[in-house]
């Protein structure tokens, strides 16, 4: 029976510790500066569109990750609308030193999305709009 006890002990030790780390737990906010630098390089974006972002849209998004869920809210709570600040499963299909490979529910009558978000040092960024410009979120406590 001890050695029963003993192996079962280690089998569950060695499946914690080979249990690989998911290194986007945490919460991420929209980093408004590292945003508005790569819409300024990126070329075609219009006048109008740049004055709107240049003032206050970017810096107020929070992207939230567990080990299984995550979501997507607005830092000041009056902004968020129905649907954000409720958790969805995800899954990290791979992760590597330059990116985070996701897929993720939409809906329940959507399919599944993939996702790739790029690392850069305490952030992460992920092409967004026609202009593909890179929205940047960075780990915050």
């Amino acid at each position: 029976m001890k050695i029963f006890t003993l192996l079962s002990f280690v089998v569950v030790l060695f499946g914690c510790a080979s249990a690989p780390k998911n290194s986007l737990v945490g919460k991420w906010k929209s980093h408004e500066e590292k945003t508005l630098d790569s819409v300024r390089n990126t070329p075609g974006v219009t006048e109008k569109a740049m004055h709107l972002f240049e003032h206050d849209f970017f810096g107020k998004l929070i992207n939230e990750y567990s080990k299984t869920t995550s979501k997507t809210y607005y830092e000041n709570p009056a902004d968020n609308i129905e649907g954000f600040n409720v958790p969805e499963s995800y899954k990290i299909l791979e992760e590597t030193e330059s990116y985070y490979l996701l897929t993720n529910k939409v809906t329940e009558l959507t399919p599944n999305k993939t996702v790739k978000l790029y690392k850069d040092g305490n952030c992460y960024y992920v092409f967004v709009s026609r202009w593909n410009f890179k929205e940047y979120f960075c780990r915050i406590e």
